[in-house]
C-alpha cells in the first residue's frame, strides 16, 4: 500500500493537443519540362495505422496553379478515376517557377513550389570495357548550370515497347552517393540500385567523369536492345525528397539505425512539389 501510495503521488499528467496527429494533406508533383502537369493528393497516416500501402486519395480539392507569381488556371481532376490526381494539360517549362495552392472543406490548405531547372545535363557514356560478363561504363558530365547544382544518375537496361529494368552497378568513386548502401571497411567499391546522387561541388574546371561496372551477361544482351544513361539536372527539393526517401526506407525496422526524416516542402502540408531537367544517352547492344 505505501508503494502504491508513493507511485500515485510521482504520476504527472501532460496536455497534449494531438496537432501533429491531425489528418493533412499529402501533395506530389515532380514536373518535367515539355510535359503535363501532374498534381496527387492523398490523406496523411497516423504511424500506428499497419496499412501503409493505403492512402485514401483526396477528392473535390480546389487546386490552383501560379506561374512566375501568376495565376494559370485550375487543375482539374478525372471525374471517371478517383486516384487523387489532378491535370493541367499544358506544357512545363524549363526556368520557370511553379506554385501550387490546394484548399479542401476539410483539410487545412497546403501549398509547395518548384523552380524547373533551366538547363539540360550535358554528358557523354561511353562502353569502354566489353570484355567478359561486367562491363565498365565512363560517363563524363559538363557543368553547364550556374550555381550549386545537384544530380541523379541512373543506369537501364531497355527494350522497344516495354518499361525499363535499372542495372545493379557498383563503383569506387567517392562522390557517387546512394542512401542504400552496405559500409565494408575492406571493400573499396559502393553498390548502387541503378541509382546515384551526386553534386558539382567537386566537378574539376568544369567536368566530372566517373567510372561504374555493372553485369551484363550474354542473355541480358539478348533480351534487351538498349542501355539508357540518363543525368537529371534537380531541384534542390526533389533531390532532397528523393534521397531522404530512399534513405528513410532503408533504415526503416533497423533498431540500431538513426531514424531518417524525409525531406518535405509542402507549408502545412506532407510531400514535395519538385522538379528536372533530364537528358538520356542511348547505348545499342
Amino acid at each position: 500500500m505505501v508503494l502504491a501510495a508513493f507511485t500515485a503521488g510521482c504520476e504527472k499528467e501532460i496536455p497534449f493537443e494531438g496537432e501533429d496527429a491531425r489528418t493533412r494533406i499529402v501533395m506530389q508533383s515532380f514536373l518535367q519540362p515539355n510535359n503535363f502537369f501532374v498534381v496527387q493528393l492523398t490523406e496523411s497516416k497516423s504511424v500506428l495505422e499497419s496499412k501503409w500501402d493505403d492512402y485514401p486519395p483526396i477528392l473535390g480539392a480546389s487546386v490552383k496553379m501560379y506561374k512566375n507569381g501568376s495565376y494559370v488556371e485550375d487543375l482539374i481532376q478525372d471525374p471517371s478515376n478517383p486516384d487523387g490526381l489532378y491535370y493541367y494539360f499544358g506544357l512545363v517549362e524549363p526556368g520557370a517557377t511553379y506554385r501550387f495552392d490546394v484548399t479542401h472543406p476539410n483539410f487545412e490548405g497546403v501549398s509547395g513550389t518548384t523552380r524547373v531547372p533551366e538547363t539540360t545535363p550535358v554528358f557523354t557514356a561511353e562502353l569502354i570495357d566489353t570484355t567478359g560478363s561486367e562491363w565498365t561504363l565512363e560517363v563524363t558530365v559538363n557543368d553547364v548550370a550556374p550555381g550549386p547544382t545537384h544530380f541523379l544518375f541512373e543506369l537501364s537496361f531497355s527494350q522497344f515497347g516495354t518499361n525499363n529494368q535499372m542495372a545493379y552497378f557498383y563503383s569506387n568513386d567517392q562522390f557517387l552517393l546512394t542512401p542504400q548502401g552496405y559500409f565494408d571497411p575492406v571493400d573499396p567499391y559502393q553498390y548502387f540500385n541503378g541509382e546515384a546522387f551526386f553534386t558539382d561541388e567537386h566537378f574539376n574546371n568544369g567536368t566530372y567523369s566517373f567510372r561504374l561496372e555493372f553485369y551484363a551477361d550474354f542473355w541480358t544482351t539478348q533480351q534487351y536492345d538498349y542501355i539508357d544513361v540518363v543525368v537529371k539536372h534537380a531541384s534542390d527539393d526533389y533531390y532532397l525528397y528523393q534521397f531522404s526517401g530512399q534513405l528513410q526506407q532503408w533504415v526503416d525496422g533497423d533498431p540500431f539505425a538513426q531514424p531518417a526524416q524525409v525531406h518535405n516542402n509542402v507549408e502545412n502540408g506532407i510531400g514535395c512539389i519538385g522538379s528536372f531537367n533530364p537528358a538520356v544517352v542511348r547505348i545499342d547492344l
